[in-house]
């Protein structure tokens, strides 16, 4: 007992916000309301699948066994389900409620810091959500008793949904702090985890994996979304000559995903002092290279005993589709990051003063190009050494003509999205800019995807032109045995003029939006001269 009061004092001392959202949390009926609904809704999923299985003949047939499979999915489906209803709510309202019931001046009077701040309110949401989680424990054994599960897929796929109720609270948790109003705060969290839970579905099921000769399986992606980590989160995944399960992977993203959006709340913070960004765009760099670097040795059984150059080929392609989607995604949190206000100067050397190396990685939306640019030489450099490392890198000649369109392709896509970042920063200061563009990219990525997806080849279709606006679907152009019939279509052409055609529209866009931002910038400045007289 004295060990633990040490313990506890310890905790308050280093964040009482933690021990006070603790107390906080578990006071009232609440509580005990929100474990018995969780444990009920599980209840009765399962009872409905086991009548479903006793009612098809399975108990008789194979007794345990596929019951306890099908248990087990339905379970874990279920939980994942609800952990992305509950969480992000939990969160979502942790600093913007503050400020509606005018407490805010009061917490940051106190000599916490920012951080402090954020990981107490932070811990005391997802440890709710781990309680949570613990009340499921009963029917997880029930599974293992049926059989037909092994312990090691009960494990990961708690771990994995712990993980991501801990993404999703420190996404409810930046919501929170960039916006001022609760229910807006709500609405984003939530908008932003069926986003994350779309693009992560369609990169499992996408043809990158077609390509390769299998449809979903051990991949990286598939760790990242709740329910196919219920599948494959036990699997095997063959990791630069080791074998691993997927959760690894996923565990390694989802821990440093929660970390960047963590620090990212932390910053926004006011009246806490000094900002510096240089945390959050190194979390978000180191992101970005972990992705590329999981999936490239995902992709090393393929590269390490392909038979011929086209293998390899294919892995590296995948890679490249990988990245330039993460361009995409991580775009909008660059380019409508700080915006250092104008005050006076030429838009072109207020525009170039963000483009200094010390710059860099500070959150300033002048610097996103750079530092989108930075990204992507980062992610070639991380595939050059994936093919280093498995022997593939002495066919360079071969590959620099791939590496050029694929690099022109990622750099135009960096410039256009970052453009047009700029353009909204300009035009709708704050978070309005950063949804707009968020928004636009994500619903632009899923439409293209399922447009090209279900259209039947043919010339001249329209499904064929919009694959140009996606350059994760040009990318996969130049792998073999695509399953895409538009892609097929686009296959057949030019190979360089795919990428030049992609490219060459990117940059009009850039193009766009910097004459956009250029003419929100002077109407800035006019807005202050005849703010000053």
């Amino acid at each position: 007992m004295g060990a633990l009061a040490t313990a506890t004092d310890r905790v308050h001392l280093w964040s009482p916000v933690l021990v006070k959202e603790l107390r906080t949390r578990m006071r009232g009926a609440r509580p005990a309301w929100l474990q018995a609904g969780y444990v009920f809704a599980m209840l009765v999923v399962m009872a409905a699948t086991y009548a479903a299985e006793a009612g098809s003949g399975t108990v008789r047939v194979t007794p345990g066994l596929q019951v306890g499979r099908s248990l087990y999915v339905a379970l874990f489906i279920v939980q994942a389900v609800l952990v992305a209803l509950i969480v992000p709510g939990l969160t979502a309202g942790a600093i913007s409620g503050e400020q509606e019931q005018k407490t805010y001046e009061m917490l940051a009077s106190t000599r916490l810091r920012s951080r402090q701040v954020v990981a107490g309110k932070l811990l005391g949401a997802w440890l709710f959500a781990v309680l949570l989680l613990t009340t499921s424990l009963p029917l997880a054994a029930l599974c293992l008793l049926f059989g037909g599960v092994s312990p090691a897929e009960v494990m990961w796929s708690y771990g994995l949904i712990a993980l991501f109720a801990l993404l999703l609270a420190a996404i409810g948790l930046w919501w929170s702090s960039a916006v001022s109003r609760s229910l807006v705060a709500v609405i984003g969290a939530y908008a932003t985890m069926g986003g994350l839970m779309a693009v992560t579905g369609v990169a499992i099921y996408s043809p990158t994996m077609l390509t390769r000769g299998y449809g979903p399986g051990p991949s990286i992606f598939a760790s990242l979304n709740p329910i196919a980590a219920i599948f494959y989160a036990a699997n095997a995944l063959p990791l630069y000559g080791w074998t691993v399960p997927t959760g690894v992977a996923g565990a390694v993203v989802l821990v440093i995903a929660s970390a960047l959006f963590a620090a990212a709340a932390s910053q926004r913070l006011p009246l806490f002092g000094r900002r510096r960004g240089i945390f959050v765009r190194g979390l978000m760099l180191l992101l970005f290279g972990a992705i590329i670097f999981l999936a490239m040795g995902d992709s090393g059984q393929v590269i390490r005993t392909g038979l011929s150059l086209a293998s390899t080929r294919a892995a590296v392609v995948i890679g490249a589709c990988g990245m330039m989607t993460l361009l995409m995604a991580l775009a909008p949190a660059l380019a409508v990051g700080e915006l250092a206000q104008p005050a006076h100067g030429s838009f072109v050397g207020w525009l170039l003063g963000g483009l200094s190396p010390r710059r860099l990685l500070q959150p300033d939306v002048r610097s996103a190009f750079p530092f989108l640019a930075l990204m992507a030489l980062v992610g070639f450099g991380v595939i050059f050494g994936a093919l280093l490392y498995f022997g593939r890198a002495t066919a360079a000649p071969i590959w620099w003509p791939l590496y050029w369109r694929l690099l022109g392709l990622s750099l135009a896509t960096a410039f256009g999205c970052s453009m047009l970042g700029l353009w909204a920063a300009l035009r709708m200061p704050g978070i309005r800019g950063r949804a707009a563009l968020g928004v636009v990219i994500v619903v632009g990525y899923l439409m293209t995807h399922l447009i090209v997806a279900t259209a039947p080849a043919g010339p001249h279709l329209l499904s064929v032109q919009l694959a140009y606006l996606n350059p994760a679907l040009v990318a996969l152009v130049y792998a073999k045995g695509l399953s895409y019939s538009a892609l097929r279509q686009l296959q057949g052409g030019a190979g360089l003029g795919m990428a030049a055609t992609s490219a060459l529209l990117f940059v009009i866009l850039g193009m766009i939006g910097l004459f956009g931002a250029r003419s929100a910038f002077k109407r800035q400045l006019r807005a202050e001269v005849t703010s000053n007289e």
